[in-house]
C-alpha cells in the first residue's frame, strides 16, 4: 500500500464509503422512516404514522434489521472500492473509512435524540434511579455503535487486508443479510404481500451463497492460509444468522427481559433449533458447492491462459523473451 494518494482519489474513496453506508439503510428508507411504535413512548400513538422520522429502527424488535443495514453497508463500501478500482493507499483506506463513519454515525445519534426525546420522563424521587427508558436507549445505542464497529471491521477486511482478508469481511456482513434482503422486500411495518412468500423462503440461503461467491472469487496462493478463511466465513455464515434470530426472539418477548435466566435459556433453545434448520446448513452447503465451482473455473481459465500466452509474455517483455528464445536455440544447436 503506497502513501500518496490524489485529492481525486480520496474524494472517490469518501463518497464510495458515505454512498455505500446510505444504501445500506435503503430497506428503512423506503419505509418513509418513521419510528416504529414504542411501549415506552410517553404519549398514546397507535399509527406508524404518528410516530417522528427516524434514520435508524430504533426498537427491541427492529435490532437484528437495524444491525444488518449498518454492517452491509460498510462491506459494500469495501466492495465497491475494489470494484471502481481506487487506488488502495493509507489516504483512500482512511476516507472510504470515514465516509461509512460518518454516515452512521449521524444515524445513531439522530435516532437516539428522535427516541430520547419522545421516551416517558420519570417524576418525583424516582428520576434519581436509573429507569427502565434510560436503559432501553442506552442499550440501542451500544447495539448501534457496536454494528457500527463491526461494518468498519468489514470495509477493512475487504479494502486493505490480502486474501482470506475481503472473505471473512464480506461474511460479517453476509451473517445480517438475509434480514436486510427480507426488509428490502418486505417492508417491516406492513403485512408481506402473497408474491413475497417465495422470495422471503429461500432469502436464508443468501449467507452461505454470498461467502461461496467471495470464496471462490478471492481464492489464490498460499492455499492453507485460504482453507482456514474459508472456514471462518462459512463459520460465521452459519453462527450468525443463527445467533441473530436467537437473540431477537429473546429480545421480543416483554416478559423475558426481566428474568435472565429464562431469557438465556430461550434464546440457547432458539439457537439450536435454528443452528439444525436446512434453511441454515442448506445455505452453507450451497455456498461450498459455488465456491468449489468458481475455484474450478478459475483454475481452468488460468491454465487455458497459460498454455496460449505466447513464450514473450511468459517471460517478461519483448527482449527477455526474445533473449530466452536465442538461449534455447543455442542449447539445442549444442
Amino acid at each position: 500500500m503506497t502513501v500518496a494518494p490524489t485529492s481525486r482519489s480520496r474524494t472517490t474513496a469518501l463518497a464510495v464509503g458515505a454512498g455505500s453506508a446510505a444504501v445500506g439503510l435503503l430497506p428503512w428508507i423506503i419505509t418513509g422512516m418513521r419510528l416504529p411504535l414504542q411501549n415506552l413512548w410517553a404519549s398514546d400513538v397507535t399509527s406508524p404514522h404518528q410516530m417522528p422520522i427516524a434514520l435508524l429502527p430504533f426498537s427491541q424488535y427492529d435490532v437484528a434489521l437495524m444491525a444488518s443495514m449498518l454492517v452491509v453497508g460498510g462491506a459494500l463500501a469495501g466492495v465497491l472500492f475494489r470494484a471502481v478500482r481506487v487506488p488502495r493507499t493509507i489516504g483512500t483506506v482512511l476516507a472510504a473509512l470515514i465516509g461509512v463513519f460518518a454516515l452512521d454515525l449521524v444515524a445513531v445519534v439522530e435516532s437516539a435524540v428522535v427516541t430520547g426525546v419522545g421516551l416517558r420522563r420519570p417524576t418525583g424521587y424516582v428520576a434519581t434511579f436509573v429507569t427502565p427508558e434510560q436503559v432501553y436507549l442506552f442499550g440501542l445505542v451500544v447495539i448501534a455503535l457496536s454494528a457500527t464497529v463491526v461494518a468498519l471491521v468489514a470495509c477493512s477486511l475487504v479494502v486493505a487486508v490480502p486474501a482470506p482478508g475481503p472473505v471473512i469481511g464480506i461474511a460479517l456482513a453476509a451473517a445480517t443479510l438475509t434480514d436486510w434482503a427480507d426488509a428490502l422486500v418486505v417492508r417491516p411495518t406492513t403485512a408481506p404481500p402473497t408474491w413475497s412468500a417465495d422470495l422471503l423462503s429461500v432469502s436464508h440461503l443468501l449467507p452461505g451463497l454470498a461467502v461461496g461467491v467471495a470464496v471462490g472469487s478471492f481464492w489464490q496462493r498460499p492455499f492453507g492460509r485460504q482453507i482456514v478463511g474459508a472456514v471462518v466465513a462459512f463459520g460465521l455464515a452459519w453462527i450468525g444468522p443463527t445467533s441473530i434470530v436467537a437473540l431477537t426472539g429473546a429480545l421480543g418477548s416483554r416478559a423475558l427481559l426481566t428474568v435472565p435466566s429464562e431469557f438465556a435459556d430461550f434464546a440457547v433453545l432458539l439457537f439450536t433449533t435454528e443452528a439444525r434448520s436446512w434453511q441454515v446448513w442448506g445455505g452453507v452447503l450451497i455456498g461450498v458447492i459455488v465456491a468449489v465451482a468458481l475455484i474450478v473455473v478459475r483454475s481452468v481459465r488460468a491454465r487455458a491462459t497459460a498454455t496460449t500466452r505466447p513464450p514473450g509474455a511468459a517471460s517478461g517483455d519483448g527482449r527477455h523473451g526474445a533473449a530466452a528464445s536465442r538461449a534455447q536455440r543455442r542449447r539445442r544447436s549444442l
